[in-house]
């Protein structure tokens, strides 16, 4: 069952009642948390204006498939010798400078009006790529990973996604069921090979939806991939994901 029912997406002011209320609770915490910018740390809000300026966004040419950026032919050489489950990839932004450091620091502070904001980016950029979708899921953390922090810095993103578009939220379609390493430092094929059945989906959540993944870096894209296979395998009718950046090799990266 999702998260959000259908019952809760009334109009409300030209918003969903839901996304109405998670917005004034987000909000109502600034009152107890003064904010301060988590790209460069200027108080008074969360995401300054000139942490906004300095996004690039990520735009053609790229790979049709994966979506990494400045390559001039229709599929890039990775997706051409692995080709992903997923239909789609695409991401906001390049993952540098402050965006950079503010996802970063999402995966240790949970700052959710910081998720909403970014979800904004995200529902933008999906608004632009009509991709029909059913329901969203974010990538999971492991089980220590989530002791750890208390909480998947993903969901901060995916949730208000779900409720801008007034989708199902699926947070247990997919668990992470192998403890895989970092892949920080890991080479492209340790990165493919530490993903290797690394999720399980649930078949009874899924019926023949088409899913959005959600994830907050994506860099060679294997984790997209591990979970993309898993959730077809399970039932998925498609599989499609964003991300808010791309980390990219400094040749790709272009002026």
């Amino acid at each position: 069952m999702a998260y959000f029912s259908k019952s809760l997406r009334e109009k409300s002011g030209g918003e969903p009642t839901s996304l109405r209320l998670y917005r004034s609770y987000v909000q109502a915490l600034d009152w107890l948390f003064p904010p301060q910018c988590a790209g460069c740390g200027k108080p008074g809000s969360h995401w300054c204006t000139e942490s906004q300026a300095s996004l690039r966004r990520i735009s053609e040419p790229h790979c049709t498939s994966c979506g990494l950026p400045n390559i001039n032919i229709e599929l890039c050489d990775s997706c051409q010798e692995n080709s992903p489950t997923y239909v789609e990839a695409r991401s906001f932004a390049y993952y540098e400078g402050d965006l950079r450091v503010a996802l970063l620091n999402a995966k240790y502070r949970r700052d959710q009006a910081l998720g909403l904001q970014f979800a904004q980016y995200l529902d933008q950029l999906l608004g632009a790529l009509k991709w029909k979708i059913d329901a969203i899921v974010p990538i999971p953390l492991s089980k220590g990973r989530v002791n750890e922090r208390g909480y998947n810095q993903v969901e901060i993103y995916a949730r208000p996604l779900a409720l801008m578009e007034e989708i199902d939220y699926l947070p247990k379609a997919l668990i992470r069921s192998k403890e895989t390493l970092s892949q920080v430092g890991l080479s492209l094929d340790d990165r493919w090979s530490n993903l290797e059945n690394a999720f399980t989906a649930k078949a009874r959540l899924l019926g023949q939806k088409n899913i959005l993944l959600i994830d907050d870096v994506m860099t060679t894209g294997a984790t997209l991939a591990s979970a993309a296979k898993s959730l077809v395998t399970a039932g998925a009718k498609n599989v499609y994901a964003l991300t808010m950046a791309r980390a990219v090799p400094e040749k790709s990266k272009g002026p």
